[in-house]
C-alpha cells in the first residue's frame, strides 16, 4: 500500500493513511541533502522568485518536471 503519495483530495482521510502507514511492517525512505541554497539579492527582495528557484533546484535533483498548476486549478478541472 502506497501511503506516501496521499493528497488531501482523496476519498480516504488522513487518519486512515496514518493507520495504514503505522500498521505496515516497514516503510522505505531515502534522504538526499542538497547544497545550501544561497539567495541572490534579487531573490532576497522577491520571495516568490526565491521560492521558484528553490523549487527548480529540487525538481532537477529529483529529475521531475514542475508545473504552474495549483491544487485549486486541478480540482476545478476535475469538477467540470
Amino acid at each position: 500500500v502506497d501511503t506516501v503519495t496521499w493528497t488531501w483530495n482523496q476519498q480516504h482521510g488522513a487518519l486512515t493513511i496514518l493507520w495504514l502507514t503505522l500498521t505496515q511492517p516497514f516503510s522505505r525512505a531515502s534522504l538526499e541533502f542538497l547544497p545550501v541554497y544561497q539567495p541572490s539579492q534579487e531573490e532576497i527582495n522577491d520571495p516568490k522568485l526565491f521560492a521558484l528557484n528553490v523549487r527548480q533546484v529540487m525538481a532537477k535533483a529529483l529529475q521531475v518536471p514542475t508545473s504552474e498548476l495549483t491544487f485549486e486549478d486541478v480540482k476545478h478541472k476535475k469538477d467540470l
